[in-house]
């Protein structure tokens, strides 16, 4: 049985907006990121997740506060009622009304729009957060990410839950470790490779993949000089002009998901180019 997101890439590659689509003065992993990463039109948001000293969830991807705070503060080490006071400031350092948002808000809001969201950076706090999700209404969009380690896929089988899941992985080997696991519904698999040449993107193994019913999915995010997620097909080299060398060239591989920071750019190419 084909879950909704296997559904909806029979329609054309899915695109997923990194923290939504942000800058200026709109904040990364907030409603007003995601609706406008809908705009750009995205399947697919990520949603990064943290947890506060007494036990409540944000979007945020912790590492980042001095840039979304202006100022050196863990939200980790906080409690709920002082993360609700921090300011907010833009790119241009100027303080913003409004402040990062709870995970309940930004799951409420994106309930009532069409697309999935991708829960990255969860697995850190999966001693509450899976039971958490569990008493959400409906979680048949959720796209739980996280690395193909015993460590983590231990946890995730034993909570039984049939929550779609995403392994990334690195390796073969770290995808063969994720199918020892009869109580985890994995339903994408996200491939990571420096260079073309590299084993995740062997044609045969990204056949097989296939063949078993997995959506394959890229990650295009320029991060920084020396950390690549899909060798050289990434984000920088598509604003620069080479789209069909960045977006063409995975989706030539076979990929059914692409994360991206551009998500109108790729979704252009997507509809002009391919389906």
């Amino acid at each position: 049985m084909t879950n909704p997101l296997q559904e909806a890439r029979k329609e054309h590659v899915l695109v997923c907006a990194h923290r939504g689509t942000c800058g200026a003065s709109v904040i990364q992993n907030t409603r007003l990121a995601f609706n406008n990463a809908l705009l750009h039109h995205a399947d697919i948001v990520e949603l990064d997740i943290v947890r506060s000293k007494d036990g409540i969830f944000y979007g945020l991807h912790d590492g980042v506060e001095k840039y979304i705070f202006g100022k050196e503060v863990d939200i980790r080490e906080l409690n709920s009622d002082e993360i609700d006071e921090l300011v907010v400031t833009n790119e241009f350092d100027k303080p913003l009304e409004g402040h990062i948002e709870r995970v309940d808000v930004i799951l409420d809001y994106l309930a009532e729009k069409d697309c999935f969201i991708n829960l990255d950076r969860s697995w850190f706090y999966w001693d509450t957060f899976l039971d958490y999700l569990k008493q959400r209404p409906d979680t048949s969009r959720y796209i739980l990410k996280a690395p193909a380690k015993t460590e983590i896929l231990e946890v995730l089988n034993a909570a039984e839950f049939e929550i779609a899941f995403m392994p990334i992985v690195k390796t073969q080997e770290e995808y063969r470790l994720v199918e020892q696991y009869d109580n985890i519904n994995t339903v994408a698999v996200e491939l990571i490779f420096k260079t073309l040449d590299a084993e995740t993107v062997n044609p045969d193994f990204m056949d097989e993949l296939h063949q078993k019913g997995l959506l394959l999915w890229a990650n295009t995010l320029t991060l920084n000089k020396v950390s690549k997620l899909c060798g050289d097909c990434d984000d920088h080299r598509a604003v620069s002009g080479d789209l069909d060398g960045s977006f063409g060239k995975l989706l030539e591989m076979g990929f059914d998901i692409i994360q991206t920071d551009w998500p109108y750019l790729l979704s252009s190419y997507i509809k002009n180019k391919h389906k």
